[in-house]
């Protein structure tokens, strides 16, 4: 007669057969396993403990491409089975969207990036993502944007591609400081600490303490103004690339709206009321203007 099975047994084989659903274990029966098996040269129970992240959901394997594997192994991810071990909190889920590993986080829509980029240095990681921008870009698709957060706290600003984003991680004080100085420890915490994030133009991003402000019109057009102040500071190269993603976004906009002709002759007549209140406030600020002037000439005859 075949003797009941304790409670840590039922507990141990359970795990063994999520784990052999994941691809994590194979070629053993979860229904008969005991920790003493070995399985590739080692002991069941060790294996199951090495994973003990991954039962607990604190850790997801994912499986992918061998190309895509070596990348990633040899940017300094665990991997087991032909699967990467992607670590990640509670309220975030991990999928393979596209050929790539997206940590996305539940009811906010922003997906963290997993770049599969050696890291030694600081330099060395920005530099070879710069070079690698070409592959990263394809990562995203059209309407989705690049930001990041840094120490926990979202940066204000969204960008059309990794270069821009890495060009504005790059001016970072506590970055060009930990370079210049060469002090491994500081890099190596800035380098756990940033966190390359995709965002969809729906997706809220502003820092925490702006959360609670009513995104308002006139709140927009302010931040809006302070990225343009900001942006005419940066090099040309990437004001170019701005602008020409400004552009090409706003030919794939109106491509879109000419298939539904009672949008789009929407889209005009609120246009021509735009402009119809744009010319009549210009007006008004150049008569102010005219009449700001001939009371100065005035002013300086009756001198």
């Amino acid at each position: 007669m075949r003797r009941p099975s304790t409670t840590a047994t039922r507990q141990f084989r359970h795990a063994v057969a999520v784990l052999k659903k994941k691809g994590l274990l194979t070629g053993i029966d979860a229904r008969s396993a005991i920790p003493s098996i070995k399985v590739k040269g080692k002991r069941l129970d060790t294996l199951v403990r090495k994973f003990d992240d991954v039962l607990s959901g604190k850790m997801t394997a994912v499986k992918v491409t061998p190309a895509r594997l070596k990348e990633f192994r040899a940017a300094g991810y665990e991997t087991a089975n032909n699967r990467v071990l992607i670590p990640h909190s509670a309220t975030e889920k991990v999928q393979l969207k596209r050929g790539d590993i997206t940590i996305k986080s539940v009811g906010s829509g922003i997906e963290r990036v997993q770049l599969p980029v050696p890291y030694h240095r600081l330099e060395q990681w920005l530099r070879d993502i710069r070079s690698n921008s070409k592959l990263i870009n394809r990562m995203k698709r059209d309407s989705e944007y690049f930001g990041f957060r840094f120490f926990g706290f979202n940066s204000s600003e969204l960008f059309r591609d990794i270069d821009m984003a890495i060009e504005m991680v790059s001016k970072y004080e506590s970055i060009t400081e930990a370079i210049r100085t060469r002090s491994r420890v500081k890099q190596a915490q800035i380098y756990k600490n940033l966190e390359i994030v995709r965002v969809s133009s729906r997706s809220p991003w502003v820092f925490p303490s702006e959360r609670r402000k009513k995104m308002s019109k006139e709140y927009n057009r302010r931040r809006a103004k302070r990225y343009r102040e900001k942006l005419s500071h940066m090099p040309e190269q990437i004001q170019e690339k701005v602008y020409a993603a400004e552009r090409a976004r706003k030919r794939d906009y109106i491509a879109r709206l000419k298939k539904n002709k009672k949008k789009y002759s929407e889209y005009l007549k609120a246009a021509r009321k735009r402009a119809k209140i744009s010319h009549k406030v210009r007006g008004l600020k150049r008569k102010k203007t005219r009449i700001a002037k001939k009371k100065r000439s005035a002013k300086k005859k009756r001198s």
